[in-house]
């Protein structure tokens, strides 16, 4: 599953730039409850209210987590506050199990 900007918790980005700054396309990320975290523990990805539906329905089927990574890192600006942040879309591979 390649995530868009609609699965991603787009505000939590402008927290975590110096986490960012140090992540890479490619990077393996590691599944947790709240979303994706970086080799650190730190969480970098919060997933979008929708999105955790879908994978909720996908985990009801039988499949989990096998693996993530980075697929982008991409600018995303925030119109109402006129400010633009990195913002990582990764991919997930689902395994079922």
């Amino acid at each position: 599953m390649h995530l868009t900007l609609r699965d991603v918790q787009l505000g939590y980005f402008e927290h975590i730039q110096n986490r960012i700054n140090s992540s890479f396309s490619g990077l393996r990320l590691q599944p947790s409850d709240q979303g994706l975290k970086n080799g650190h523990g730190e969480l970098i990805v919060k997933y979008s209210q929708k999105f955790k539906n879908i994978l909720q329905e996908r985990f009801d089927q039988g499949f989990k987590i096998a693996a993530a990574k980075i697929n982008f890192i991409v600018y995303w600006k925030d119109e109402e506050k006129q400010k633009e942040s990195k913002i990582v879309l990764p991919s997930l591979l689902l395994k079922k199990g």
